[in-house]
């Protein structure tokens, strides 16, 4: 049975965040993920520990709108998962990329760890771009460095990480540049056409900052942006 409780795994997302270079992870350590703190504690990936989950899910959140790269929440399974959800929802809502990286509830009637039974994906599937579950160890990289291309990419949001689960749904596959070409020519194209024309932006330009901004100072358009 993989012990995604111990060193190796935790090595192994440490590599994956530098890898995929996370500024900020956010979250409190418990039993199945206390390995994984004492992990990212000199990782490039800063470590927050705020003084609960709710907290550390809306700080995860928030990071991802204004930095633009996933902010990473890190909680225990069962309760801890429960006390973040209200932050994920925002998250969902507000186009705001998030991975959260959580144990996998214990499968099976174990006694003592019945309170944190609970069916995590099925909870958060209505809020999430997608749910990723790892059952090896030599998938552990590759997994998280493909959530959070998902969470960035397309419409950003959140997504979750089940370390032990089956779990492994998408709402929709990450939208890559190719696909948005057409699209985005289109776009161009009418704002081009317009005599006057006004752009009102989402959290989805953000990756597109650049362009607009060019396009922005060069033709004097007015631009109001959503929360």
């Amino acid at each position: 049975m993989t012990d995604f409780a111990g060193p190796e795994a935790a090595v192994a997302i440490r590599s994956a965040l530098e890898r995929c270079n996370a500024a900020a992870a956010f979250g409190l350590p418990g039993g199945p993920n206390q390995v994984l703190f004492n992990a990212l504690r000199n990782a490039t990936t800063r470590l927050i520990v705020p003084t609960h989950e709710l907290a550390a899910a809306f700080m995860a959140g928030t990071y991802g709108r204004v930095d633009g790269r996933p902010g990473i929440l890190l909680t225990i399974p069962g309760p801890g998962f429960a006390y973040a959800l209200a932050g994920i929802a925002e998250a969902w809502q507000y186009s705001a990329p998030l991975v959260h990286i959580v144990r996998a509830p214990p499968q099976g009637l174990h006694l003592r760890l019945r309170h944190q039974a609970l069916d995590q994906a099925a909870i958060v599937r209505p809020m999430v771009k997608a749910v990723f579950g790892v059952n090896e160890l030599a998938q552990l990289v590759e997994t998280v460095c493909t959530a959070f291309e998902t969470a960035r990419c397309g419409e950003p949001g959140p997504v979750v990480v089940q370390l032990g689960g089956a779990a492994d749904w998408r709402g929709s596959a990450p939208d890559g540049a190719p696909a948005n070409v057409p699209a985005a020519r289109a776009v161009w194209r009418r704002i081009h056409q317009a005599r006057k024309p006004v752009l009102l932006l989402g959290q989805g330009c953000t990756r597109s900052a650049a362009a607009i901004r060019t396009y922005v100072e060069r033709t004097a358009t007015p631009v109001f942006t959503t929360a």
